[in-house]
């Protein structure tokens, strides 16, 4: 393996060997040919491991049907929250899948979703107060 590749992570060999670009300017920053690392770079590269699958809620959870139940019976749940529920709760979609549908972060899906379980602790607790 090349001395200027042994010392790239396989993420940082799989970014150079995606980027042209990328791989053009750390090339020339080194002052090397192509054709004395490349070999060694895509061995490198193939090291490289793809992340995880992305964050999706997990129906399992102890509360997600409880979730769902009180979405279906809640009046005057805003349409973004009621949206996330539906494509999160009932359709199974990751975080991410959610907030490509919605045109929006991922964060903010995740936000949604907070808030949904917040509103819904409120009302238990209202329910639990009356009693």
């Amino acid at each position: 393996m090349h001395e200027a590749v042994a010392g790239l992570s396989p993420d940082e060999a799989k970014v150079l060997l995606d980027r042209p670009v990328a791989l053009s300017s750390w090339l020339m920053e080194r002052g090397l040919q192509a054709r004395e690392v490349l070999g060694s770079l895509m061995v490198r590269a193939d090291e490289w491991e793809p992340p995880p699958p992305p964050p999706h809620v997990d129906l399992r959870r102890p509360d997600a049907a409880d979730l769902r139940e009180f979405v279906k019976k809640a009046v005057g749940l805003p349409f973004r929250l009621r949206q996330v529920a539906a494509l999160c709760l009932e359709a199974g979609l990751t975080l991410d899948e959610c907030a490509a549908e919605m045109g929006v972060a991922r964060g903010t899906v995740r936000v949604h979703l907070r808030r949904l379980r917040a509103i819904r602790r409120e009302c238990l607790e209202r329910e639990r107060l009356r009693r």
